[in-house]
C-alpha cells in the first residue's frame, strides 16, 4: 500500500528540495571595518584649512588697500583746505608707496613673530627683540617708500625731496612703531584664535 510522507520539519529545504542559504551574521571585525570605512564628515575647520593662506593674504591686501585709499582721500582734502600747491596724484603716490612696502615686508614680520612670539610667559624676552624689530621694519619701510616715490616723481618729470633723513625718519618711526605693534598684535591674536578653534589654545 502507498505510504504518505509528511514534510520534514526543522529543515532549510524548500518545496523543490533545494537548501535555502541563511546569511551569517557579520563578525565583530567586519562591523569594525565597515565603521572605519566611513570617515566623519568634515567640520568647519577642515573646510577652512585649504583656504587659510588665501584668506590671510587677501586680508592684508584688502586692509592695506582700503587704508591707502582712505588716507589718499583725507590727505587730498587736507591739501585743499590748506591751499597747498600739490598735484592730485601726489597724495596717491605717498600713500600707495607706503602700503606697497608694508605688504612687501609682511612675510618678514610673519617669520619674526613666529620665531619670537609674544605670550604671557615670553613677553619679557620678546619685547626688547620686537623693539629692535620695529626699528629695522621702520628703516626698511622708509627707505623703500622713498625709493618708490623718487621713481614715481621721476616718471612725472619731477623730483621728490624727503628732507633731512634723521629728522624725517624720527617722525616716521613714531608712526611706524604703532603700525608695527598693531601688526604683531593682529598676528598673535589670529594665531591664538586658530589654536582655540582647533582646541589647542591655552592662557599661555
Amino acid at each position: 500500500r502507498g505510504v504518505t510522507k509528511s514534510p520534514s520539519r526543522g529543515t532549510n529545504r524548500g518545496p523543490a528540495g533545494r537548501t535555502l542559504a541563511v546569511p551569517a551574521p557579520l563578525s565583530a571585525t567586519m562591523r569594525a571595518m565597515s565603521t572605519l570605512a566611513a570617515p566623519p564628515p568634515p567640520n568647519l575647520w577642515d573646510r577652512f584649512r585649504p583656504w587659510r593662506r588665501p584668506f590671510e593674504v587677501g586680508f592684508w591686501i584688502v586692509s592695506y588697500g582700503l587704508n591707502a585709499i582712505a588716507n589718499t582721500a583725507v590727505t587730498w582734502l587736507d591739501i585743499q583746505r590748506a591751499h597747498l600747491a600739490f598735484e592730485p596724484w601726489e597724495p596717491a603716490v605717498w600713500e600707495w608707496t607706503s602700503a606697497l612696502v608694508c605688504l612687501a615686508l609682511l612675510p618678514a614680520v610673519v617669520w619674526f613673530t613666529r620665531w619670537n612670539p609674544v605670550r604671557f610667559d615670553t613677553w619679557k624676552r620678546a619685547l626688547p627683540l620686537h623693539v629692535l624689530g620695529s626699528i629695522a621694519w621702520s628703516v626698511l619701510h622708509v627707505a623703500g617708500m622713498v625709493a618708490l616715490r623718487e621713481g614715481a616723481y621721476a616718471l612725472k618729470g619731477g623730483d621728490y625731496d624727503f628732507g633731512n633723513w634723521l629728522h624725517e625718519w624720527g617722525y616716521e618711526y613714531l608712526k611706524d612703531v604703532r603700525s608695527y605693534a598693531a601688526l604683531v598684535a593682529t598676528m598673535e591674536a589670529w594665531r591664538w584664535f586658530l589654536r582655540r578653534w582647533q582646541g589647542e589654545a591655552s592662557v599661555l
